[in-house]
């Protein structure tokens, strides 16, 4: 799917301009360094998209309601949905 393809690398570019390479610039003497930043951020790439897909999994996993609460009376019941 196009959309897909164009989205992920949308947030490959993300992960790499807004994460890899600020953490590459902190490296002493050397983080300015573009061809240090380039190397440093492809290093570090697989390392953040796999950080990345494991919070997602667990936010979506945390997402799921088990149960209806009920703020009026602050129960919770479980209801088959209709």
């Amino acid at each position: 799917d196009p959309y897909f393809d164009r989205y992920l690398k949308l947030t490959g570019w993300r992960y790499r301009e807004g994460v890899a390479k600020p953490l590459v610039r902190k490296l002493p003497l050397v983080g300015h360094s573009y061809k240090v930043q380039q190397a440093g951020s492809r290093m570090l790439m697989p390392l953040l998209q796999m950080m990345g897909s494991h919070i997602v999994r667990r936010n979506a996993r945390c997402a799921r309601p088990a149960a209806h609460f009920t703020p009026s009376t602050g129960r919770q019941t479980l209801e088959a949905a209709a």
